[in-house]
């Protein structure tokens, strides 16, 4: 479930790496243990690309300079090791069950990073929705509002935004900490 207000292309894009991540863990079941490795490779195909698509598509830019590569770089490294411990963790059990495909859902969560990094290029964030920094890991859905004062002298308003109204307390001690201490963050002259 998403905010009324998440950005609808970020949604697409989540969703159809959830879908390739089904597709492909449907077939890691049908294959076996025998299948693992290849499984493995291709989810990393997978995150790289979304990486990159979700970057380019929060910047707006699909020139990408050699600090947005590593920027995504960052990212993507961080997917990779988790994902290589999930495999090995599969392979000691020497059984891969269905309650393990929400696990492996999760890695498309890991591309709403990279999205606001590349949403907010002028600013280093202390914090991106999704970056695994807080409980909710990367099933993280809240935003970022920045709201530019004076883009010449790098000043600018950013506003941790919850993923909606939580009746349910879906919301995480971190974010909640984060809407009410960085309403706004204030970023003079490129520092906040």
């Amino acid at each position: 479930m998403y905010p009324d207000d998440f950005p609808e292309t970020l949604k697409d894009l989540l969703e159809a790496l959830k879908a390739a991540i089904a597709a492909l863990f449907i077939i890691l079941l049908y294959e076996g243990m025998s299948y693992l490795e290849t499984w493995r490779l291709e989810m990393l195909a997978l995150l790289s690309r979304y990486h990159i698509a979700a970057y380019m598509l929060g910047s707006g830019n699909p020139n990408l300079s050699q600090g947005d590569w590593d920027i995504i770089e960052g990212y993507y490294t961080t997917q990779e090791t988790y994902l290589n411990a999930f495999a090995a963790e599969m392979l000691t059990a020497g059984a891969i069950v269905t309650t393990l495909q929400a696990r492996a859902l999760m890695y498309a969560g890991a591309i709403t990073a990279p999205y606001w990094n590349g949403n907010t290029p002028e600013l280093q964030l202390p914090a991106y929705p999704g970056d695994g920094s807080s409980e909710c890991l990367s099933n993280d859905r809240c935003m970022w509002d920045v709201k530019t004062l004076d883009a010449e002298a790098g000043n600018y308003d950013a506003y941790w935004v919850l993923e909606g109204v939580n009746p349910d307390g879906r919301n995480c001690e971190t974010c909640l900490e984060r809407a009410r201490s960085w309403n706004p963050l204030q970023i003079r002259n490129g520092v906040y």
